[in-house]
């Protein structure tokens, strides 16, 4: 798995989602490894997009309309775009999910990664078991940024997501302390009105 972060400030949020469905209808059909597109805008207008491949050499890098496009978004960005490609990802309870009602982003950097992976899989064990609301997680981790990370979390809505964060249990809010003390930086933001597309099942 091979994902691509976009961030900028955003100057014409309507611009910016008119680039992202052109995105998906006009160039994605031409990336052979595509899998799923994730984007939104903060409520301070930001924005933050995933584009997740099956891996480098199928995400269409260097491709004259993927060019063109990020030429294209750039014109409704206040100042210049952020790109980080990330070759390490993690995927946890499937990585993300079609029905997702919010997603939430976390960034950081990570200040002891052995400890953390080692706490992977536990966290993932909490999160299947008592994480209803939580469909999906993708960690990537940023190539051009050493310990420069972006957690996605894929939610039923953001009223579960509140509902949960105020009766979390206390073991699992130790947890995710532990697991927070792995990490140092960290930016929490919430995207909103998000589009979640990925390529549509050939009809037989």
């Amino acid at each position: 798995m091979f994902i691509r972060i976009l961030q900028g400030r955003v100057a014409d949020p309507a611009g910016v989602r008119a680039e992202l469905e052109r995105w998906r209808r006009e160039v994605a059909p031409d990336v052979p490894g595509w899998q799923r597109l994730t984007a939104g805008v903060t409520e301070d207008r930001e924005l933050v997009a995933l584009f997740r491949y099956a891996g480098r050499a199928t995400a269409g890098i260097g491709l004259a309309g993927q060019a063109a496009w990020e030429r294209a978004v750039g014109r409704h960005l206040d100042g210049p775009a952020t790109w980080h490609d990330c070759t390490q990802v993690y995927a946890m309870k499937g990585g993300d999910a079609d029905d997702a009602g919010f997603v939430q982003v976390v960034q950081g950097r990570l200040a002891d990664p052995v400890r953390l992976a080692a706490a992977r899989v536990e966290v993932e064990r909490t999160l299947r078991e008592r994480a209803p609301h939580v469909l999906g997680v993708l960690v990537a981790e940023h190539a051009d940024e050493p310990g420069g990370f972006t957690e996605v979390s894929y939610v039923t809505s953001r009223h579960e997501a509140r509902a949960a964060e105020r009766a979390m249990p206390v073991d699992v809010a130790v947890q995710l302390g532990m697991v927070r003390s792995y990490v140092e930086g960290l930016r929490f933001v919430e995207l909103r009105e998000v589009l979640l597309a990925r390529p549509a099942v050939p009809v037989p």
